[in-house]
């Protein structure tokens, strides 16, 4: 018996199952089969039937396919396998090994041209350049792989809706009669498979069995064991022919009923959209067509209409939305034409009450009576009038997936509250969210809805489905990563990534903790990518082990055993007791000194991780059968990756499952060739994402999910997000050797026709609000962008039969699209949410007390307000460096103390060694260079061991990079060895001074203190090694003073050289040897020397209490462009003439042209403290500069210079 139920309500199906199953009970050990077209409907229907009777048991939910060919094997016999070797997957296989044959131009010595487009594709030279040795190769058998793929799934499409045209290829025939000449090779190759397939297994495809099929089916006259006795085909809005063909053949012997979920209760076969408005004659005969509308009768409004004008009186979303829907019913009723159905009937339910109907159940309603709103219109005498209350259907306007995500928690939260109030509760379950692209949208709702714990009460328990397996948990990416490591640099930051993963923590005993420390040994050893020499060579790179693991593993285990290496530099030229050079290295190895105690254990488990990727990468490096590859895969998993919870286990099940289903279909396919690791990653990944779907639908949270086919579950709130121009209707281009794609036929699948059943079918089973959701304004310039063109055709359609309350003037169009449509911030903490006459809200309150308190404020400034205590002053005493603060950056100070530091982002570079040192490194290289020479150890020796250490650039480079630098370096440390050499050493000493106003403390260590000779006019000296070059220093008479060099590079030594004057019994001179010149100051007495200090104690504290507007880089300016007494007047309060204002305008606010950038621009603190040069200027920094620095100015005055060898 073959019955065919029509609904518009699932439920209503559903119910009605369950009634034939209840009146009609099944022996026990019979399960029910419903056939469903998706897991989503398998899982609904789970939970309606356990919802219904307490549990569900013994239900199978077969897909069609999968139905069909066991129905075969039943009916047929046993001897058709349980999987057709024409399978998409085995059939890959077959196809990857018979395209290696067509690159023979024997392959068809009948006609040498047929295979020509694809020995061009495959053996093309537009393949990726590459240094891989063997890449060429194996990026082309990639591409055959692909393209063996892509041929697998257009012959199956072929089997199932064109097997006209494989019984005419089989026959030698060319099919379709107007096939082009570069297609030849379709028919052909289809030929060589079947010639190519042992004989038993040709006749084991659908297009041959399918015939034979519908002839023994129709002569049964008992059930086969294997077919059930009850088949429901639950839901389905689509369905091929030839599956429809064998469930009625099995009708005879078993009950079939085709539950179809119809939007309509009329007869819409002939309605078409504006795109098309062309009326499909032909399909029908008079006949039929009268018999099927006796059952389905055509609405009385379109039954005397012409033909060509049906578009403008059917419902428009139907026509426009329900193009695949309207074919399969179309096809369906051809199919009765020509056998007849023994029941056919209707459950329609109206969707809209007849009292106060919100908008979406009116437009539901609509589709169901196949109203056009416009009609509906004109026959009442105006438009429906949207209610203010009516928030059935919602379009909102964001500016981002982000936000998008945002805005949808709000609105749950309102929802839920709303439900509660309302005495009927909302539950998680009853609410799904879909979006074109699901793996786009996991992370910003992993961020939003996972960020508050399950004890929050904004907290949203969540679930997202459909994510594509390969990516949907770390685990199982880092194992597809594994499958990379021949290809892979293996850099610092990828290996570290990799130890995020616990399971592969695990496998090599490293805790969590230790990482960071694992980090900083890595980038202290030098390690930057490679595994060795001999792996970059294998990678096609030079073999240099510099920078590599092996190397900074080496230098790690050498660092355990001997210890620091600084501790053996000497300045000659032997080698020390332990074997070590002058540069510190054991045979070309530099220890790494950081390595050491009870965490030198990471050191051997780091060598283990080394060894066993050196182990794996030379294993994956071959060409391996199946079979073989299997074996090693399963090795390399067992090596690198074990599990411990629950999520892992399942992972690894999964990844364990899709390596027997892989090689199962290889063997299944016979194919047993060598392939590369390419190949059997792109199909593990293939495997993988193709198991991997709707694990996780309907999982009693809110459900997030893929706008997919045949999910038409009813929800009572359905939100629909990321409805962007373009991006839905999604685009697929088809390929260009689809034979179907250019000579369509009604009932064939098309993808774009997909997504707009899709939105019908969103919009059908929303049973309280659908909510629309897209990104209308660009995030970075706000301007607008278009929805996608079914809300376009939506917003359409409401403009003809619906309309709100005027509200002054405009169109109807521009009334309901300010009704409608809720545009919302690009920030979730816009005031806006908060104003009290706005309609928009947020739960997140944590912004509302801000608002909230800058709204309470009067307007006026209140000068009776108590004033602020002070801050109080730090006990502990101050560092030089506290002290260098003021000197560098005085605001600095205030807002440290405050926790707020206004850094640029760096991003540290793990991954590269070094090529080119930043002005930061150069400083650094030099200054650790200057260091090694104070020691005692040549500056060559010392560049000798920083090249060994990796931190030098490699091939030359270094020598190149290094080699100018000693040149300089060397004529200053000779300077200064020469001065010193005069001298006497002292012992550092620590130094302590108290002073100033809030006796304030400065504590410091003086090393570099030298008594002096005798004949020196001051008993010590103070003699420091500078890295950088000073410039040009002149300060003369009463100014300007247009060269006083680089200043800041004088302030720690300066403030040594006072507390060491202020501290000593006896005066200090200081000499401060730069690469360019040496700079002299000498002694001072002890009492200037503490008032000195005194005032930059007082200058700390007043900088540390308040934002200080003072620069240097302003002082430096106006000492160029000014004389001493117009400085002097400044700093008392004169204002700024005009010309000097305009150039100090233009340093602080302007970027010059290969020169400094502007000083608020280099500070982010002073663009917020002062925005520009007036705010600085009104907060008195132009003085407070002066005054400030003033004290340097007049120390330089008294310096006295040389250059290196010459004279002063």
């Amino acid at each position: 018996m073959f019955s065919v139920i029509h609904a518009n309500h699932l439920e209503d199906l559903g119910t009605l199952a369950l009634d034939v199953i209840r009146r009609h009970r099944q022996p026990p050990l019979v399960p029910e089969t419903f056939l469903v077209q998706s897991n989503g409907m398998a899982q609904w229907l789970r939970l309606t039937l356990a919802e219904a009777d307490g549990i569900a048991a013994s239900v199978d939910f077969p897909l069609p396919s999968s139905f069909v060919w066991r129905a075969y094997r039943a009916v047929l016999g046993d001897d058709i396998p349980e999987q057709s070797p024409f399978d998409k997957t085995p059939l890959a296989w077959r196809l990857m090994e018979l395209l290696e044959r067509c690159l023979d131009p024997e392959a068809s010595p009948g006609d040498p041209t047929c295979y020509a487009p694809l020995r061009e594709y495959l053996q093309g030279e537009a393949l990726e350049a590459s240094p891989l040795p063997g890449a060429a190769e194996e990026a082309r058998e990639r591409r055959r792989w692909h393209l063996a793929v892509r041929l697998a799934d257009l012959f199956d499409q072929y089997l199932i809706y064109r097997p006209e045209w494989i019984e005419a290829w089989e026959r030698g025939e060319n099919a379709p009669t107007d096939l082009p000449d570069d297609q030849r090779w379709q028919p052909a190759l289809w030929r060589a498979l079947i010639e190519d397939a042992p004989a038993v297994a040709r006749e084991h495809h659908r297009a041959r069995l399918h015939r034979r099929f519908l002839e023994a089916a129709r002569a049964l006259r008992e059930r086969p064991r294997d077919v059930p006795p009850r088949l429901f085909v639950f839901g389905i809005s689509a369905l091929p022919a030839q599956t429809l063909e064998a469930l009625h053949a099995l009708s005879g012997v078993v009950d079939v009923f085709l539950m179809i979920a119809n939007p309509c209760r009329h007869y819409w076969g002939d309605i078409v959209s504006d795109r098309d408005a062309i009326k499909r004659t032909g399909r029908l005969s008079s006949q039929a067509r009268r018999e099927q509308e006796t059952r389905h009768p055509e609405a009385p409004w379109l039954a005397e209409l012409d033909e060509e004008a049906l578009h403008l009186h059917a419902n428009p979303l139907l026509a426009g939305w329900g193009t695949q829907g309207r074919d399969f019913i179309v096809g369906l009723y051809e199919f009765e034409s020509d056998r007849g159905f023994d029941l056919e009937t209707d459950v329609f339910r109206d969707m809209a009450p007849e009292q106060s109907p919100t908008l979406l159940q009116q437009l539901q309603q609509d589709v169901l009576d196949l109203v056009h709103p416009g009609e509906r219109t004109r026959q009442e005498g105006g438009p429906r009038m949207i209610a203010e209350d009516d928030d059935s259907l919602s379009l909102v306007s964001a500016h981002s997936p982000l936000r998008e995500v945002e805005i949808l928690h709000d609105r749950l939260l309102a929802a839920f509250e709303r439900a509660e109030t309302a005495g009927e509760p909302l539950r998680p379950r009853d609410i799904i969210v879909m979006v074109p692209d699901i793996d786009r949208y996991a992370p910003c709702i992993e961020a939003v809805f996972g960020q508050l714990p399950a004890s929050h009460p904004r907290h949203i328990p969540f679930t997202i489905a459909d994510q594509v397996a390969s990516e949907a948990h770390p685990l199982m990416v880092l194992a597809l990563l594994l499958l990379e490591l021949p290809e892979r640099r293996l850099t610092v930051s990828e290996v570290l990534d990799a130890l995020e993963v616990p399971a592969f923590r695990t496998a090599f005993a490293i805790d969590e903790s230790e990482l960071e420390r694992l980090r900083q040994w890595l980038a202290g050893s030098g390690v930057r990518w490679g595994l060795s020499a001999e792996h970059r060579d294998s990678l096609g790179f030079p073999a240099l082990g510099e920078n590599s693991w092996r190397f900074g593993l080496s230098r790690m285990l050498l660092g355990y055993a001997v210890g620091d290496p600084s501790a053996g530099g000497t300045e000659g030229d032997s080698e020390d007791s332990l074997g070590r050079a002058p540069s510190g290295d054991f045979q070309g190895i530099v220890p790494y000194a950081e390595v050491g105690g009870l965490e030198a254990d990471l050191a051997g488990r780091v060598a283990t991780l080394l060894i066993t990727l050196e182990q794996q990468c030379a294993a994956l490096g071959e060409r391996l059968t199946p079979t073989t590859w299997l074996g090693r895969l399963q090795t390399l998993f067992a090596a690198c990756l074990h599990p411990t919870t629950a999520d892992e286990h399942d992972v690894m099940a999964r990844l364990d499952a899709a390596l027997a289903r892989w090689a199962q279909q290889c063997r299944h396919a016979d194919f047993e060739e060598p392939v590369g690791l390419g190949v059997v990653r792109d199909a593990l990944r293939a495997e993988l994402d193709e198991g991997g779907l709707a694990q996780r639908f309907l999982a009693g949270k809110v459900n997030f999910a893929t706008l997919m086919p045949m999910r038409a579950i009813p929800f009572r709130e359905v939100y629909l997000l990321g409805m962007n121009d373009g991006d839905y209707p999604r685009v697929r281009q088809p390929q260009d050797f689809d034979l179907m794609a250019t000579r369509p036929r009604p009932g064939d699948r098309s993808r774009r026709d997909d997504d707009r059943y899709l939105m019908l079918e969103a919009m059908l089973s929303a049973r309280a609000k659908l909510t629309l959701s897209w990104v209308g304004h660009d995030v970075r310039d706000n301007t607008s962008r278009p929805p996608s063109v079914l809300i376009g055709e939506l917003l359409d359609t409401l403009e003809q039969g619906w309309d709100v309350p005027a509200d002054g003037a405009g169109a109807r169009d521009t009334r309901l699209a300010r009704r409608l449509i809720e545009t919302h911030p690009l920030q979730p903490f816009s005031r806006r949410y908060f104003e009290r006459d706005d309609p928009r809200f947020t739960y997140e309150a944590s912004w509302e007390a801000l608002y909230a308190a800058s709204d309470d404020t009067p307007a006026a400034a209140t000068a009776d307000d108590e004033p602020v205590p002070e801050a109080a002053l730090p006990d502990e005493p101050l560092s030089l460096v506290d002290l260098q603060r003021v000197l560098r950056r005085p605001w600095t100070v205030y807002l440290g103390r405050l926790g707020i530091h206004y850094v640029d982002p760096h991003v540290p570079d793990e991954d590269n060694e070094p090529f080119a040192l930043d002005g930061l490194e150069d400083h650094g290289l030099k200054r650790e260079l200057l260091d090694g020479a104070r020691g005692g150890v040549a500056l060559a020796s010392v560049a000798e061991r920083l090249r060994l250490a990796g931190r030098l650039p490699t091939a030359g480079f270094g020598e190149a990079l290094i080699e100018p630098r000693l040149a300089r370096l060397s004529r200053q440390v000779e300077s200064w060895r020469r001065d010193v050499a005069a001298c006497t050493a002292t012992s550092p000493f620590l130094a302590r001074f108290q002073g100033g106003a809030e006796a304030l403390t400065l504590e410091a260590r003086l090393d570099d203190v030298f008594a002096a000779p005798e004949e020196a006019a001051a008993p010590w000296c103070l003699m420091t090694l500078e890295p950088g070059h000073y410039g040009h220093l002149k300060v003369e008479g009463t100014g300007p003073h247009r060269h006083v060099g680089k200043v800041h590079r004088l302030y720690g030594g300066y403030l040594r050289w006072l507390l060491a004057n202020a501290t000593l019994e006896a005066p200090c001179s200081w000499t401060a040897v730069f690469e360019d010149r040496c700079l002299s100051l000498p002694g001072m007495a002890a009492g200037t020397a503490r008032q000195q200090l005194a005032t930059w104690l007082d200058a700390w504290a007043r900088a540390y209490r308040m934002p200080w507007p003072a620069i240097g880089e302003i002082a430096q300016e106006i000492w160029k462009r000014a004389p001493r007494e117009t400085c002097e007047a400044l700093q008392a309060g004169e204002p700024l003439e005009s010309g000097l204002r305009e150039a100090l305008i233009a340093r602080y606010e302007t970027d010059a042209y290969a020169g400094p950038a502007a000083l608020r621009a280099r500070d982010g603190a002073l663009g917020q403290l002062w925005p520009d040069f007036a705010a600085f200027e009104a907060a008195g920094g132009v003085a407070a500069s002066l005054t400030l620095y003033a004290p340097l100015l007049d120390m330089l005055a008294q310096v006295t210079q040389r250059v290196h060898g010459g004279r002063a």
